[in-house]
């Protein structure tokens, strides 16, 4: 069970991020992120 400092976690409380990264390459000292996306959803998957 998870924890808060509120108290109990309730699924309904429950949010996910996901997100994407587009980069030049996989060289992590040479190439860069082009571009950034993020969703924050509820537990039900709807965007929040």
């Amino acid at each position: 069970m998870s924890f808060l400092m509120n108290g109990p976690l309730q699924q309904a409380d429950a949010q996910f991020i996901f997100y994407d990264t587009e980069t030049t390459g996989t060289d992590t000292t040479f190439d860069q992120i082009l571009q950034f996306a993020a969703i924050l959803t509820d537990a039900d998957l709807k965007r929040a």
